[in-house]
């Protein structure tokens, strides 16, 4: 027992000292630190849809698995007055959205309401959604500069550079 606390120690003093403490480039420690916090736990959206049946109003309450996009949830549709099951496909297909603002394309199915699909823009209701990186990810790379051109070498030189080459003891 006593080994094994001997080796968890050496190993643990063996570390590099950087990684003891890390600290970032010497900053005022007066400075107000400027913070977007912590994303936040409930993300309300908006959007418009079509579907068949045309315009409708309604609510929903859905749960995310945001790394496959897909939302599960339940419809409440005023017209009919019905809830229903939704499933929820939301394609982030451009940087800060198709048309800014952090908007997405959402494809949803309601399996109880006769298989039906609707495809709308999803805009959400976050102060910071597609504000904080910039749309273009390209970088314009430089052209090359053509080298300049070479005045030809004089055969005097030429040859004097022949003879330090042959008699280099190479």
């Amino acid at each position: 027992m006593r080994l094994h606390r001997l080796v968890l120690a050496a190993v643990l003093l063996a570390g590099p000292p950087a990684a003891w403490a890390q600290t970032g480039p010497a900053a005022d420690p007066l400075a107000p630190v400027r913070s977007m916090g912590m994303p936040p736990a409930w993300k309300p959206f908006t959007g418009g849809y079509s579907g068949v049946a045309g315009l409708n109003g309604g609510v929903r309450v859905l749960g995310e698995l945001r790394g496959i996009f897909l939302k599960v949830g339940i419809d409440y549709d005023f017209q009919r007055q019905h809830t229903s099951t939704i499933i929820s496909f939301t394609l982030p297909i451009r940087r800060s959205g198709i048309f800014g603002y952090g908007t997405h394309l959402r494809v949803d199915w309601l399996p109880d309401r006769g298989n039906s699909w609707a495809v709308g823009v999803q805009i959400p209701l976050e102060p910071h959604m597609g504000k904080t990186r910039p749309r273009d990810t390209d970088v314009a790379m430089p052209r090359a500069k053509k080298p300049p051109v070479r005045a030809a070498m004089d055969p005097g030189v030429a040859e004097a550079m022949r003879e330090v080459r042959a008699s280099s003891p190479s």
